[in-house]
C-alpha cells in the first residue's frame, strides 16, 4: 500500500473490490445463482467474489422494484432446490449408525439430529418460499420458534 502526503490510499496499486453498481447483468447472475442453490444470500455472496457484498444486494432489493421482482422469482425457483435437498437428506442413511469392530452398531444420534435440523429448516423455508404448494396447517411450538429465529436471521 502506498500512502500519499495526506495519508490517503493510492488506489492505483490496489486490487479491485467487490462491485457496488447495479447492472442488469449482475442482477441476473445473482438471481440465477439464488435459483440453483439452497444457501442464503450472505453465504452466496461470500462464496463468489465477483458478487457484491450481501448488504449491497439487500439495498438493491429495497430500492429497485425490478430487481426485487427478479429476486422474488429466484427465491420461488429456489424452492425446487430445497425440495431436492429434503429428498436427499431424507434418503441418506449413510451416517445414521455407528458400526463397531465387533459388528454391533448403534444409532448415531448426533448425525440423525443434524439431518432432522437440516430437513426442518429446509421444510420451513420451503413453506415460506412457496406457501400455496407447501403449507403445513398445524405448527408445533418448535416450528413457531424456528420461524421467529429464521425471520430474525433474514432481517
Amino acid at each position: 500500500m502506498v500512502l500519499s502526503a495526506t495519508h490517503k490510499r493510492d488506489h492505483a496499486d490496489m486490487p479491485a473490490g467487490r462491485p457496488t453498481a447495479y447492472t442488469p447483468e449482475l442482477a441476473a447472475r445473482i438471481c440465477e445463482l439464488i435459483s440453483i442453490n439452497s444457501i442464503g444470500l450472505e453465504p452466496l455472496c461470500d462464496r463468489h467474489e465477483d458478487l457484491p457484498h450481501h448488504s449491497t444486494v439487500w439495498r438493491w432489493i429495497h430500492n429497485n422494484q425490478e430487481f426485487r421482482e427478479m429476486y422474488i422469482r429466484a427465491k420461488e425457483s429456489q424452492a425446487f432446490v430445497l425440495e431436492d435437498d429434503i429428498l436427499r437428506i431424507g434418503n441418506d442413511a449413510s451416517n445414521d449408525y455407528i458400526e463397531y469392530d465387533d459388528g454391533s452398531r448403534k444409532i448415531n444420534g448426533q448425525a440423525v439430529n443434524r439431518d432432522r435440523l437440516q430437513f426442518d429448516i429446509r421444510r420451513f423455508l420451503l413453506e415460506k418460499l412457496s406457501p400455496r404448494f407447501h403449507k403445513s396447517e398445524d405448527k408445533s411450538a418448535a416450528e413457531s420458534i424456528l420461524e421467529k429465529v429464521i425471520d430474525k436471521l433474514v432481517e
